[in-house]
């Protein structure tokens, strides 16, 4: 439990030896660099539930993560064309549940870590504002985890320094 490896799910080449290796969890990171300022295309979703299928047809599941760059302080996308991917998006989630093991908030930053967003999303005004979107289209039974626990304090209680500041 707990181990899992690093790949690209538009990119599922060798899922099924990851499953033969007795694994079970990717981590299915989905660069979207070409669309920083665009809809996704088609052609790029239907390569997203690609690779939904090989990893059902491999027993695996999947940690989805979308980030806009594969680099330090690379481009990401404006708040709009985030919030516009997160409904194309939404679809695929629901479609995927049963092999969605949860998502990775992602979108903002640096590999989608939600640090040194060239957009200036990296405050807690748009953090908020693009989570509440990410659970608003993904399914209610699917969990989405945040890079620091401070950042969901932040967003949730109002504080990011307060470790007593309980959510409930």
């Amino acid at each position: 439990r707990g181990f899992l490896r690093y790949t690209t799910l538009t990119n599922p080449l060798n899922y099924s030896q990851i499953r033969a290796q007795c694994q079970t969890l990717v981590w299915g990171r989905v660069v979207a660099s070409e669309f920083r300022n665009q809809p996704l295309s088609q052609a790029f979703l239907n390569s997203i539930q690609h690779g939904f299928d090989v990893a059902r047809s491999s027993g695996l599941k999947v940690k989805f993560r979308l980030a806009y760059n594969d680099g330090w302080q690379e481009p990401d996308a404006p708040k709009s064309v985030i919030l516009n991917h997160i409904q194309q998006l939404k679809p695929l989630w629901e479609q995927n549940k049963d092999v969605i093991f949860n998502l990775d908030a992602g979108f903002i930053g640096s590999w989608g870590e939600w640090h040194n967003s060239t957009n200036g999303l990296d405050n807690p005004t748009d953090r908020s504002e693009i989570l509440h979107a990410i659970l608003d289209a993904l399914p209610v039974d699917r969990t989405v985890g945040i890079r620091y626990p401070h950042f969901k304090r932040q967003i949730f209680s109002g504080s990011q320094v307060s470790d007593s500041a309980v959510i409930t």
